[in-house]
């Protein structure tokens, strides 16, 4: 069983991973707003919505993550 700082030891080291993923998510979200502009109908539309709302959340949760990570290093 880890403990929690051994739990913040580990999301400390994976920072740069969730870092790059963060990056790799905002991009294909700005590469849906151009799908978007260019949808042929509203069912389109809501597809490529719902997988913006998608990544949005993922994104989101990344942030989070990163903010727990940067308050960790700044209590250390």
């Amino acid at each position: 069983m880890r403990t929690e700082t051994e739990s913040q030891e580990i999301k400390i080291e994976d920072r740069e991973k969730y870092m790059a993923e963060k990056e790799t998510l905002l991009s294909r979200y700005k590469a849906l707003a151009e799908d978007l502009e260019y949808a042929m109908d509203d069912f389109e539309k809501g597809l490529i919505m719902a997988k913006r709302e998608t990544l949005a959340s993922k994104i989101k949760t990344l942030s989070n993550t990163l903010r727990e990570i940067e308050a960790i290093g700044t209590q250390a």
